[in-house]
């Protein structure tokens, strides 16, 4: 949370939710409310949007597939629902949301999916997973970025 707070104003940041709005319930049977919603972050933007993120402490394997000229990452499906419900759920909700895992060798450069729907549809909401520096995160006490074209909340 305190490195969070030291990256508000660079990021565009105007307030940090910690585990999502306290109370958000996805399903309900008479008076019994089940399922929380809770993603790890939710970041009300100066422009008052909501973009909803997620950090793993997993390391995620990046491969290059030649033969679909594509990159291909191993992110688990329970992980990429998760988002997906919650991309859905909130009003005023950034079409794009984050998921901000530990930088590898592999793992360096962020990598950016399209949510499709049926018959591979776009449906305009997008994933993008970003490498944290986990050493540069400590050493500055606040998330820091390459350039300023590597990471954009707006």
């Amino acid at each position: 949370e305190y490195v969070l707070e030291n990256s508000k104003k660079e990021l565009g940041i105007n307030k940090i939710y910690i585990n999502g709005f306290k109370g958000d319930w996805l399903l309900q049977n008479d008076n019994c409310k089940m399922i929380n919603q809770q993603p790890d972050y939710l970041f009300e933007m100066n422009n008052k949007k909501i973009v909803v993120s997620d950090a793993k402490w997993k390391l995620f394997d990046v491969t290059e597939n030649e033969s679909k000229d594509c990159i291909s990452m191993s992110l688990s499906s329970s992980d990429i629902y998760q988002i997906f419900s919650y991309l859905n759920y909130y009003n005023n909700v950034n079409d794009t949301a984050y998921i901000f895992a530990p930088q590898t060798e592999d793992f360096y450069k962020k990598q950016t999916f399209e949510y499709l729907k049926y018959k591979d549809q776009k449906n305009g909401k997008n994933l993008v997973v970003f490498p944290v520096n986990l050493d540069e995160l400590i050493k500055n006490n606040k998330v820091t970025f390459i350039d300023s074209e590597t990471f954009i909340l707006n």
